[in-house]
């Protein structure tokens, strides 16, 4: 299938979480599926997006299954951890099985921690070899100011014959779906927002300059959602 990008700029942070919500809904509840598996990403952006849609009223979370984009290697209570954070802004606020939750287990070994992943979702998808990759069903990305995405950081390599692969941050370790399994999936949504990432936001639209966020594709379907202050230069 042709992929298909849709830009969708709303007035503010709220309104463009709200949209983000709502095409979340829209996706869930209108698959045929008997289970719908998606991603999140961690980071600032997706804060009040994911405390909105904890207050979903038309999403069933028994037929959802939640997966990690990216963690950082820090245990999964630490401040830094993306787990955590979507913990205490979704997990925690709706009814959802807990074999439903997909995260990256810590171990003292990054790559324990990403064997265990793998593991996890190959066992999930039912992948009968190593050379299939699981299909999700929507992929929730942000951008940084550097044009980085997941944990794809410029001028890192990564290896697009695994499905998940270890880069560095400016802090800490990272675990991280590659481009093979973004850009899978049936359908991917990018929610940027702020002044501080127009810069980026422009170059990604409007520039051929090479990042890591312009690599990802999709089967399907792009969402780029943006408030004003994030689309001020498209």
């Amino acid at each position: 299938m042709i992929n298909k990008k849709e830009v969708v700029i709303k007035k503010d942070y709220e309104s463009i979480s709200n949209y983000a919500v709502t095409l979340f809904e829209k996706i869930i509840v209108n698959s045929n599926k008997d289970k719908v598996n998606i991603a999140l990403s961690g980071g600032k952006t997706p804060k009040l997006m994911l405390k909105k849609l904890s207050m979903s009223t038309i999403i069933n979370w028994n037929f959802v299954n939640i997966f990690l984009v990216d963690e950082r290697h820090v245990e999964n209570n630490h401040k830094d951890s993306n787990s955590k954070l979507i913990k205490e802004t979704l997990i925690n606020k709706i009814d959802i099985p807990q074999k439903n939750i997909h995260f990256v287990k810590y171990f003292d070994d990054s790559y324990k921690s990403l064997i265990s992943y793998r593991e996890d979702i190959r066992s999930h998808f039912k992948l009968e070899n190593k050379l299939q990759t699981p299909k999700f069903d929507f992929i929730h990305l942000g951008i940084g100011t550097d044009g980085h995405t997941a944990s794809i950081f410029p001028n890192q390599n990564i290896d697009n014959n695994k499905l998940l692969d270890i880069t560095k941050g400016d802090k800490y370790k990272r675990i991280t779906f590659t481009y093979r399994l973004i850009n899978n999936a049936e359908k991917i949504m990018f929610l940027i927002t702020g002044n501080k990432k127009a810069e980026i936001v422009d170059k990604l639209f409007n520039s051929k300059e090479d990042m890591p966020a312009s690599q990802v594709n999709s089967t399907d379907k792009i969402y780029y959602l943006l408030d004003t202050d994030a689309a001020i230069n498209i």
